[in-house]
């Protein structure tokens, strides 16, 4: 690159005109259908851009702050990892779900420090897992053994009759299968709605914090008895239990349930 000065001995700056990325050097504004929206406002309708610097130069630059800011972000929270250790090992491990612990985390990063409140308020979650995880621990050591093999034996046939994602539905209910790739495989999950109520595998029910005395019921007897149970759901409500379509032959009514789910599943 030359270097040029002006008459008077001053030194004259090279700049670098670059077509704006924007309107790719038009000015114009295209839509995609082709028509012209106006002029372009990142260029202000030159169709170009200027720089003292080039784009190599300017690309290479930008990655050097980048880095920088990762380095400081790094060395933040290794003050802040040091500083208040088990905050940190909670932060981390809930960032990827938790977006009140990712923002934390984000700031610790940041400033590399936490505040008096910031680390109460963690102190605060880190009492309520702890309490939640005591509470599950107690609900699986009180879960009641039962015998699971009627019900595990109609998702087996129902697999097997060609049903690729079986579900049974009693009254407001849903019980279906873990994926195979869940840690949780080869067991049997309960929602109601969008809530899990739990799961039952290892012929025992392992009930949630969310599920009431009357889903426990529920799942009980779905456990005991299913083709009972799907009986029952289809009678009271009309609908048969295992695809969720509406009873209407008289003798399904009555059965409550179709020959043709009956004969998949049971």
């Amino acid at each position: 690159m030359t270097v040029t000065y002006d008459n008077e001995g001053y030194r004259i700056d090279p700049t670098f005109r670059e077509n704006c990325v924007k309107c790719a050097g038009r000015g114009q504004f295209i839509s995609w259908s082709g028509r012209s929206l106006g002029k372009c406002f990142a260029c202000d309708g030159v169709g170009h851009k200027t720089f003292k610097t080039d784009a190599a130069t300017r690309a290479g630059n930008r990655a050097k702050v980048a880095q920088r800011k990762i380095n400081n972000e790094a060395k933040n929270e290794a003050w802040v990892k040091e500083a208040h250790p088990a905050q940190h090992a909670w932060l981390v491990a809930k960032a990827p779900t938790f977006a009140f612990a990712q923002s934390l985390l984000d700031a610790a990063r940041k400033y590399g420090e936490l505040t008096d409140g910031q680390v109460a308020a963690i102190d605060k979650c880190i009492a309520r897992d702890a309490e939640r995880q005591a509470a599950a621990q107690a609900r699986a050591e009180a879960a009641p053994t039962v015998e699971t093999k009627k019900l595990f034996a109609a998702f087996d046939k129902a697999k097997a009759s060609g049903l690729k994602y079986p579900k049974l539905h009693l009254q407001d209910l849903t019980i279906s299968p873990a994926g195979a790739s869940s840690k949780n495989a080869g067991s049997l999950y309960v929602k109601s709605g969008e809530t899990y109520l739990g799961k039952i595998t290892n012929e025992k029910f392992f009930a949630s914090r969310d599920c009431n005395d009357a889903a426990a019921q529920t799942v009980a007897s779905a456990i005991a008895d299913p083709l009972a149970a799907a009986v029952a759901t289809g009678k009271l409500t009309g609908r048969c239990c295992c695809c969720g379509r509406e009873l209407t032959d008289p003798v399904s009514v009555e059965r409550g349930i179709g020959p043709i789910c009956e004969a998949n599943w049971f």
